[in-house]
Parts: C-alpha cells; structure tokens; sequence
C-alpha cells in the first residue's frame, strides 16, 4: 500500500495508510481510490467521474495523474464523465451515449468541431463556454426516457430537431459520418452508401474510448 501511495503522489505514504477516509482532503481520498485500483495492476483503468466534488485545482492534478499513470503503466484508461471540459482535456477518442447506447463515436477533434449527431450537438450548445461570455445557452427539449419506458426506434427522436417519421421506427446502427474513425447513430447520415455497423435495439452498442 505505501507503495502505491507514493505513486499516486500522496505525502506522507506510511503515515497516512493508518488514517481514516475522514482525516484525509477529498484530493487525497480520490488519490487512495486509484491506488485501490491500481493494486490489480490492471490492464485497463475505468474511471468513472473520477473528478466529482473536487475543485478547480484538485480536478486538474486528478486528470494529470491519471494521464501520468496511464503512460508510465502501460495501460489504457476509459474516463466515464459528464464534463465535456473534462472529457476533452484528457481522452483522445469519445464516445457519446444516450439513453444506454453508443450515439456517436470519434476522435476528440472530431466530436467538438464537427458534431454529427443531434444529441451531441445539443450538447455543446448547451455548454458555458469562456468564449461564449453574454451567449444564450440552449438547453436540450423535453426529458431523458425512463429505462422501462423506451420509445420505439431511436431513443432521441422525441427531443431532435430533425426527427422524422422513420426516427420512430428504426434505432440505426453506427452510420460513417465523414471518415472511418468517425460514427454517428442517425439517419441523417443513412441515405448514402457509407458503411453501417448493424445495431441491435435491444442490447447497448460497444465501442472502445
């Protein structure tokens, strides 16, 4: 355990291996939780909103230790998070999911320049940006379905802009959007003869981040 302390950059490691979660900063807990997954060494790390109640600060020195382990290690990391600032600092592919799905997938560039799917657009528009300082944010209509309660076809028809009467019919798979490394599950994209990965309904898409 002190070993790993020291890794995950925590002071003090023999010392503060006896203390209590309470005793500790909430940087310094989010450090004792990698460790914790870092004692498998495992090939792949998930980190699932790994920068939660932290400050602006604390998030940063997170993200930078995790980037630090992951190529130090060897290993890759999948980051789980609601933040796009967060998302796009720190991953080189993303995948957007709604609704238990995979909707969109590309290289980072990709996601926040040239958008494909309407729930990801929707997304940045309703994003504060430094830039945008004075800009309307848009949030998106209407509200997330209930997993009990899903809507036939594609899940985000009844809040997209561009929905159409197919929308309420057909979930499409992952349609190629404008090269091979990026999709986007919309039928915008389904009048060509661009490559489709088959999409069953009922199960989640997989995609690797």
């Amino acid at each position: 355990m002190r070993r790993l302390f020291d890794l995950v950059g925590i002071p003090g490691a023999a010392q503060r291996a006896r203390l209590y979660p309470h005793e500790l900063s909430g940087g310094q807990n989010q450090r004792v939780m990698i460790a914790m997954a870092l004692a498998g060494q495992p090939d792949i790390l998930i980190a699932d909103e790994p920068t939660t109640a932290l400050d602006v600060t604390l998030q940063a020195q997170i993200l930078i230790l995790l980037d630090t382990l992951r190529r130090e290690l060897g290993m890759a990391l999948v980051l789980i998070s609601h933040d796009l600032s967060v998302v796009g600092e720190t991953c080189q592919r993303i995948a957007v999911v709604y609704a238990g799905r995979i909707v969109e997938t590309a290289p980072a560039a990709g996601i926040f320049n040239t958008p494909a799917h309407p729930y990801t657009q929707g997304l940045l528009k309703a994003t504060p940006r430094p830039q945008g300082r004075g800009r309307q944010l848009l949030p998106i209509p209407g509200q997330v379905p209930e997993p009990g309660n899903m809507p036939s076809g594609c899940a985000f028809a009844p809040r997209c802009p561009h929905a159409r009467g197919q929308c309420g019919v057909i979930s499409p798979g992952l349609l190629r959007v404008s090269h091979a490394h990026h999709h986007a599950a919309c039928l915008l994209f389904a009048s060509d003869s661009r490559s489709s990965v088959p999409h069953n309904p009922r199960e989640p898409a997989n995609d690797t981040a």
